[in-house]
Order: C-alpha cells, then structure tokens, then sequence
C-alpha cells in the first residue's frame, strides 16, 4: 500500500477497526451501514471520491487535515494515470487481504450474484414481450447486469496476482 508523504512524514494506511468506524460514517447508508459495499464499487469503478475515502479511512489516526491528504494526493496519488491505477489496485488489494474485510468482499461478490440472478429472471421473463416499456425495462436490467460484471472484472483484475518483472539468470563459474 503506497504511503503518502505528509508535512515531512511518511503515512502507511491501515486496515483497521479505526478504517472501520470511519468508513462506516462516511460511506454508509440505509442499504450498506458499513459503507463498504460502497467503498469497493467506487475504487472498482475508478471513482476518485472513493479514493479518497479509502485514505480518509485509512489514514484516520494520522489525523492529517483535509488540505494535507488533498494536497499529498494530487501530488503523490493523481499525478498520472499509472500511480492513479496502481493506488485504485492497492486500495482494492488492501481490503480484499484484510482479515475483516476479505469477509465482506466476499459477501459484497455474494451479493451481486444474487442481484445478477434476479436481474436476469426478471430479462427472461420479459424476453417474449414486445412492448415499448418491456424494451425499458429490458435495458434497465441489462444495465445492472453489465454493471454488476463489470465491478466484478474489475475486482478481480486489480486483486489478480501482479506479473512480476522476469529476473536476469547470472550464471557464476567455480573454479
């Protein structure tokens, strides 16, 4: 996990129970009270203000001021499109190998399979139907579908195992 240097001071983000209780403030809602079903989405889908919130959570007992994480973000985080992609991976990767977590990512791809399932009954049974408002419904489902399986892929993309540069073989004589 990239750390962000702070007013001279290097900051590790932590996967804790304080990331808990902070996230669960910012991000939760009626339908996700610890916010984390939110959180992940966001970073899957590459959305800055849950980057943000992931390092807001993360960095929570380092008690940075909000223009020290803004700017130590724009600086360090945002600064290009690779350590932009890199910090949306690790961030996902942080969570998904954080004991606490790794259960709810688990239930958060539970969960979207349960909604791709009822998504899909519901284009089936739509499926003979000719109707303008079928054709709406129709697209409504298979929205949600591609944006289930498109968080999913990219879930699963950012957490895959990283291909590791080849290492130079030295061959060394003895004698």
């Amino acid at each position: 996990m990239q750390a962000l240097n702070i007013n001279g001071k290097s900051l590790t983000p932590r996967i804790n129970f304080r990331f808990r209780s902070v996230l669960a403030k910012k991000l939760g809602d009626e339908n996700d009270k610890s916010g984390f079903s939110n959180l992940i989405t966001g970073l899957v889908q590459s959305d800055p203000d849950a980057l943000l919130s992931f390092y807001e959570a993360a960095l929570a007992g380092d008690h940075p001021s909000d223009d020290d994480l803004f700017d130590a973000m724009d600086d360090q985080v945002f600064k290009d499109d690779d350590s932009e992609d890199a910090a949306f991976r690790d961030a996902v990767n942080a969570l998904n190998n954080s004991g606490f977590f790794k259960i709810k990512a688990k239930a958060w791809k539970k969960r979207n399979e349960q909604l791709r399932t009822i998504l899909q009954a519901q284009l089936d049974a739509l499926a003979d139907s000719d109707t303008a408002a079928a054709a709406n419904q129709k697209t409504g489902y298979q929205v949600g579908l591609d944006q289930i399986n498109d968080s999913e892929n990219a879930f699963d993309k950012m957490t895959a195992p990283q291909e590791a540069p080849a290492a130079e073989t030295t061959t060394s004589q003895i004698g």
